[in-house]
């Protein structure tokens, strides 16, 4: 053996590992399925740790789409094969896919093949914005892409933050360079990136995710002038006299909740509970939520005869999501007594059917949270409060025992059975909170 065949074969073997990478890839349809996510794992091990240099394969497409690309690189080679066009790699998204990745992909438990791995999105678009990309301008906005990269950035994981700012700030930068593409709403784009630019304080913020689906809508509305509620925002976004906008609070609570026009008061005030209930992802967002009394006016309305059904759909929604995580439902129970709220809107008359069996629930995963808090020995409920909780956990399974649904007995069988049990924690967590 001569010196130089150890090297042709660790070569080789480089070559074989990298082209297995490859054929993962263009098998992955980049969603966030354990199988996916397993594949970028090994993507960025590759890369991060055993220097593996993908260059050559850039823009890394994924999916079915991507095996005919792949297969020409290997055919022609590097030197010959025409890489993918910006505007060629825009279109191996679904367009509905993506809408729905940037609405959930901060939900740590969600796992679907319906939502994109928003890393790979974020690493492919991040390839292809360059300086000179021909990255067409308008499309990259109205497919969602935008969305997505404002959504990232309230991303517990820094590094996705991070791609995420970098997107926004490539993208800013090719809309203030002179291009052939012009469009009217660039100057509103530019403005709206300048502002949540201005807005962000430290390196790679992790901004609220009730903020970043206030501007990934606001992205996606500004292609939308015909849109009822798009003088409410953009009026909104254009008053703030400092190009800064606070990330403390709900962005035009008062404005859009309680909204004073006469002809779209529904569709504003639908908008609005539609970035808060898939803006409450963890106990942070909720936090953001009661201050200056968000919460409370948004519950409010649930029972006046301002919302429709649709609001009240959004805002159950918004309670189904508080009451499974334990702090939310924890502070929802002991200030503002939330479960004698739930049974009292089961009793009235305007509840629908399928708003009951919704409260009701809402009223078993409630409990229930707060049920395995207490045995665990993360809180104690006072005898008081779980009288108030008995007295309405009754009143709810009343008003479940008189619907014919199936699901809705079911859950009143569940709240019986929860409240026979001994409210208290167990022995084991008791010592070793001691």
């Amino acid at each position: 053996m001569t010196n130089d065949e150890p090297k042709k074969k660790k070569k080789r073997t480089k070559e074989h590992d990298l082209t297995q990478i490859i054929n993962d890839v263009q098998n992955a349809p980049g969603k966030k399925t354990k199988t996916d996510l397993l594949i970028y794992e090994i993507v960025s091990l590759a890369e991060n740790v055993c220097h593996v240099n993908f260059s050559p394969w850039t823009p890394l497409v994924f999916g079915e789409k991507s095996k005919e690309n792949y297969q020409n690189l290997r055919n022609l080679g590097s030197t010959l094969h025409i890489r993918l066009e910006p505007s060629k790699v825009l279109q191996y998204f679904d367009q509905k896919n993506l809408w729905t990745t940037v609405l959930h992909c901060n939900h740590l438990s969600w796992v679907s093949d319906t939502i994109y791995d928003e890393r790979f999105v974020l690493r492919l678009l991040a390839s292809v914005m360059g300086h000179g990309s021909e990255l067409p301008l308008r499309e990259f906005t109205e497919m969602g892409a935008l969305s997505l990269a404002f959504s990232c950035t309230s991303s517990r994981n820094e590094t996705t933050r991070k791609a995420a700012y970098y997107v926004l700030q490539r993208y800013l930068s090719l809309l203030n360079t002179l291009t052939i593409e012009t469009f009217d709403q660039r100057p509103i784009l530019v403005f709206l990136l300048r502002l949540f630019k201005n807005s962000v304080e430290t390196e790679a913020q992790l901004v609220s995710n009730v903020i970043s689906q206030y501007f990934a809508r606001a992205a996606k509305l500004s292609l939308n002038a015909e849109s009822v509620v798009y003088p409410a925002v953009m009026s909104f976004l254009t008053k703030n006299c400092f190009h800064k906008m606070p990330f403390d609070s709900i962005p035009d609570l008062a404005s859009m909740l309680f909204s004073s026009s006469t002809q779209h008061h529904k569709e504003e005030r639908l908008f609005l509970l539609d970035v808060v209930r898939y803006g409450c992802c963890e106990p942070n967002d909720y936090a953001l939520i009661t201050s200056r009394g968000g919460f409370r006016s948004i519950i409010s309305l649930f029972s006046s005869p301002l919302t429709n059904n649709n609001a009240r759909l959004s805002i159950l929604d918004l309670l189904k999501r508080l009451s499974t995580m334990p702090t939310p439902s924890h502070d929802l129970i002991h200030r503002l007594n939330l479960p004698s709220w739930l049974a009292l809107q089961m009793g009235k008359k305007e509840v629908t059917h399928f708003e009951r069996g919704y409260l009701g629930e809402i009223f078993s995963i409630l409990i229930s949270t707060e049920y395995q808090r207490i045995r665990d020995g993360e809180a104690s409920l006072p005898k008081g409060q779980l009288a108030a909780i008995r007295i309405a956990a009754k009143e709810a399974v009343e008003r479940l025992r008189e619907l014919t649904n199936d699901k809705d007995k079911r859950i009143a069988d569940e709240i019986e059975k929860l409240m026979t049990k001994k409210w208290r924690g167990s022995r084991k967590s008791t010592q070793v909170n001691e």
